[in-house]
């Protein structure tokens, strides 16, 4: 396996970026890229999975499912970040996006989840025609 070799994560990552970029249409690669994406024990390695998935493969419908079993599941916040703003980049327009992001600001167990979407102008403005949009910036205001 090309990435057990090399133990420096910057490496392996860039690897991995090169290898879902080059071979966007093998099957074998989307399975690899899902590997490591879900288990790879370096988190920029799962980062730059998780990119490749989302830019190359978002036609592919187990994608995005994919990505949202990881929002909802992975131990590492990061990891789920990583998924979740893969997601609102690659697929605004489906119908759990939105949905999806409101329920973690409201329920995510790490406030850096929470967080980021606090401090991301960038979300109200990409569904500014959803008629739930305010309700989702309503749960971005602190009760402080």
């Amino acid at each position: 396996h090309i990435l057990q070799g090399d133990t420096d994560e910057q490496v392996r990552s860039v690897c991995v970026e090169e290898i879902g970029r080059g071979w966007k249409e093998d099957p074998d690669i989307l399975r690899f890229l899902k590997e490591h994406a879900h288990s790879d024990k370096d988190i920029q390695v799962r980062r730059r999975s998780i990119e490749c998935l989302a830019q190359s493969w978002s036609r592919d419908p187990s994608v995005l499912l994919f990505l949202k079993e990881i929002v909802r599941n992975d131990a590492e916040w990061f990891v789920r970040l990583c998924c979740m703003i893969e997601i609102a980049q690659s697929w605004p327009i489906d119908s759990d996006t939105l949905p999806l992001l409101r329920a973690i600001v409201r329920d995510d167990r790490e406030r850096h989840m929470r967080a980021f979407f606090h401090h991301n102008r960038d979300i109200p403005r990409r569904w500014q025609y959803d008629p739930n949009i305010i309700n989702y910036i309503h749960h971005l205001i602190p009760d402080d």
